[in-house]
């Protein structure tokens, strides 16, 4: 996986304030003007959209990593995309 490592969740970065991989007594202590933080929209409450990491440069576009150009994409022999694979043993209706 080219020795990358995954960016760290908002809210552990949030909280982790030092950066040392662990949480301590004044991080804790300060838990509530970090997590403010991660409010971007003011509303005084953290989302889902919030607290999601942002998706790291060059990891797939619309549609994750089989999306435009990502890593997971299925070329086929002319150069264009495949199309899915279908189920070996489709649903029998």
């Amino acid at each position: 996986m080219g020795g990358q490592q995954l960016p760290k969740p908002p809210i552990i970065a949030a909280l982790d304030a030092n950066n040392d991989g662990t949480i301590d007594a004044d991080e804790i202590a300060n838990a509530s003007a970090a997590l403010k933080k991660l409010d971007q929209n003011g509303d005084g409450k953290l989302t889902g959209d919030e607290l999601r990491p942002a998706r790291p440069e060059g990891q797939g576009g619309p549609g994750g990593p089989r999306g435009q150009n990502g890593p997971g994409r299925q070329v086929g022999p002319d150069g264009g995309d495949r199309p899915p694979r279908r189920p070996a043993n489709p649903p029998q209706e």
